[in-house]
């Protein structure tokens, strides 16, 4: 992801994570067709063929992922208003002092939470 958000900068890369009980397998890296650095739009054809590899992998829709290049490092108004997976994480990649961070949230009812993010090696 990392990676992604970085080639995409100054625009907003976004993404999905497929894996099994809360440990990603693997990063949807998706064209954002709002083509901006203030929102994203996932192409619909490319989100669905997306579904479809994680159901024949027998992966979870696991996240959404996607950057500020420019900040906020927690959700926007944009992205509480039109997020549309209440019960999915969504990862927002910042940038600080050159350097990206990532932060979990979950986004309902025009609010967010922050969740805690964990990492394995």
């Amino acid at each position: 992801m990392r990676a992604h958000v970085t080639r995409e900068a100054p625009l907003e890369a976004c993404g999905l994570v497929a894996g099994k009980k809360a440990h990603s397998a693997y990063i949807y890296e998706m064209e954002n067709e709002a083509n901006s650095p203030v929102r994203y739009r996932i192409p619909p054809k490319a989100q669905l063929e997306a579904f479809m590899d994680m159901e024949a992998n027998g992966w979870e829709f696991l996240a959404i992922y996607h950057s500020h290049p420019l900040g906020p490092e927690m959700p926007s108004s944009t992205d509480l208003a039109e997020a549309a997976y209440p019960e999915t994480v969504q990862l927002i990649w910042s940038s600080k002092a050159g350097e990206w961070q990532c932060q979990g949230f979950r986004i309902a009812s025009l609010s967010s939470q922050a969740i805690r993010l964990e990492t394995t090696q």
